[in-house]
């Protein structure tokens, strides 16, 4: 079994059997927070949002070994917008293939037409100038904005 594998296994294994049941066990708590006071609940909610990011720090970590992008044009971008490049190709009628944006993350030839990208209803920004705030300015938290992170 190569690193990476033993890495990604030993990664799941964390979440399945140490994260998840911490963050099942709070959950339950806080389902029957009538008994707890106002500064009980605020600080289980926020242990909820600690795990739940440590989870998203095991994904990201995951998204590096199996899309290995240190010194690539989409080094430091989150895994939620990785995700939605490659959902665009798709979208797009193209292959999804992240070693196109490694190579040029603005690239519309083989990646994606910004002008054809859908938004959300609601959405105030243009496609061409969303993806151009968060792709080319790394602008990841109007992404957020426009695609709220889902725990």
């Amino acid at each position: 079994m190569k690193v990476q594998e033993k890495t990604k296994a030993a990664i799941q294994k964390a979440i399945d059997e140490k994260l998840n049941p911490i963050i099942s066990f709070l959950e339950n708590i806080y389902s029957i927070s009538t008994i707890f006071n106002d500064e009980t609940k605020k600080l289980i909610s926020a242990s909820i949002e600690s795990v739940n990011e440590l989870k998203n720090i095991f994904s990201y970590i995951e998204m590096e070994i199996d899309y290995n992008i240190k010194g690539t044009d989409i080094e430091g971008f989150p895994f939620e917008v990785i995700q939605w490049m490659l959902l665009q190709q798709k979208i797009q009628g193209k292959e999804q293939n992240i070693d196109i944006f490694k190579k040029d993350r603005t690239t519309s030839v083989e990646g994606f037409l910004w002008s054809d990208v859908i938004l959300p209803v609601g959405c105030k920004y243009t496609p061409e100038s969303f993806c151009y705030e968060v792709i080319e300015n790394k602008n990841f938290d109007l992404f957020y904005k426009v695609y709220p992170n889902k725990n």
